[in-house]
C-alpha cells in the first residue's frame, strides 16, 4: 500500500437535524469530496452532495417525510461539471 493520500482522507461533510418537540423533524445535509477517477491519467473528480428535508410524526413510532436532495460532480480542475436532484419521500418506524 503506497500510503493514505490526500484525496482518500480530506472530505468534509455536515448533516444537521432539529427537532421540534416530539411531532416535527428538519434535516440538511452538505458535504465534499474528492475521488480518483477511474479515467486513464489519474485525474480526480469533485463530487458536492446536499440535502434538505421535513418529517412529521402521525402516529407516533412512524415518521413521514420528505427531502429534497441532490448532487453536483466535476472533474478537478475543469470548469464542466454534471449535476442531478431529486425528491424522495419516506416512511421511518423508529423505536
Amino acid at each position: 500500500m503506497d500510503g493514505l493520500l490526500w484525496y482518500n482522507t480530506l472530505n468534509f461533510g455536515l448533516d444537521g437535524t432539529l427537532r421540534l418537540g416530539t411531532f416535527a423533524e428538519l434535516d440538511a445535509g452538505l458535504s465534499w469530496r474528492a475521488r480518483e477517477t477511474v479515467a486513464p491519467g489519474g485525474t480526480l473528480d469533485e463530487v458536492f452532495r446536499y440535502s434538505i428535508g421535513a418529517g412529521f410524526r402521525l402516529p407516533k413510532p412512524l415518521l413521514w417525510g420528505i427531502e429534497y436532495a441532490g448532487h453536483a460532480a466535476a472533474t478537478a480542475g475543469e470548469g464542466t461539471s454534471r449535476s442531478a436532484s431529486y425528491v424522495r419521500l419516506y416512511l421511518e418506524y423508529t423505536f
